[in-house]
């Protein structure tokens, strides 16, 4: 198990130097790049409907690999040639 966060406040790492696949956003800031409320994001938490996620504690953070894996999952193609 990776311990980045205790890293991080000792100067040791910041967010620029870890790899994609260990960079978290908090639920706030997926929420924003969702294009909803955070309140909204925490009813699909609830629901199972949302992009996975990461807990640490009572925190709630998204990676962002998981959030576009979400969108894509999510994305309508358009029927072309519908009238």
């Amino acid at each position: 198990m990776y311990e980045i966060p205790n890293l991080m406040r000792s100067g040791a790492l910041d967010s620029a130097s870890l790899p994609p696949e260990l960079t978290i956003i908090p639920a706030g800031v997926a929420a924003k790049i969702l294009g909803m409320s955070a309140e909204g994001l925490a009813q699909m938490r609830y629901r199972g409907t949302g992009p996975d996620y990461v807990k640490r504690g009572r925190r709630v953070f998204y990676r962002p690999a998981d959030i576009a894996a979400y969108l894509e999952a999510n994305t309508v193609k358009a029927n072309q040639g519908a009238v």
